[in-house]
């Protein structure tokens, strides 16, 4: 019984303290904050070269076709569970996902389109990659202006 009013006193005691600091908070929007999108890559075992040949000779050749902006950096990991980490920058901020297709992914979807010549070679080529990888993870991140 003497733990049970300890962890009342307690809880009301930490709800009070928030209670006061958050009377003397002010509401603050960062100042042009810049969204990253950042995505893990893990390949399958020896499968991360040829990985990188499709993205090079096609998801990135699309993205020059269409005038999309690729990946602002990739990094090949030296330790960890992943492979590879691509970071995108969000050009419209936190508002580029509210897109459920973006401008800039249908004319990216286009222009890979017209590159492969038909959907059936297009989806050949998204499926292979994808059967290259072995687990992807992606984040959110915005740029620290300290």
């Amino acid at each position: 019984m003497r733990s049970i009013k300890f962890l009342v006193l307690t809880l009301a005691l930490v709800f009070s303290v928030n209670m006061l600091s958050a009377q003397e908070m002010e509401a603050k929007k960062y100042d042009n904050p810049e969204w990253y999108r950042i995505v893990y890559v893990d390949y399958k075992p020896g499968k991360t070269g040829e990985a990188r040949k499709l993205i090079n000779d096609y998801f990135k050749k699309a993205g020059d076709k269409a005038g999309t902006s690729g990946p602002v950096m990739e990094f090949a990991m030296n330790s960890g569970e992943y492979d590879y980490m691509y970071i995108w920058k969000l050009e419209d901020g936190i508002q580029s996902l509210d897109w459920e297709s973006s401008p800039n992914s249908i004319k990216w979807q286009k222009a890979y389109m017209e590159m492969m010549g038909s959907e059936d070679k297009a989806k050949e080529i998204r499926e292979k990659y994808s059967s290259l990888v072995s687990s992807a993870k992606s984040e959110l991140a915005r740029k620290d202006n300290l």
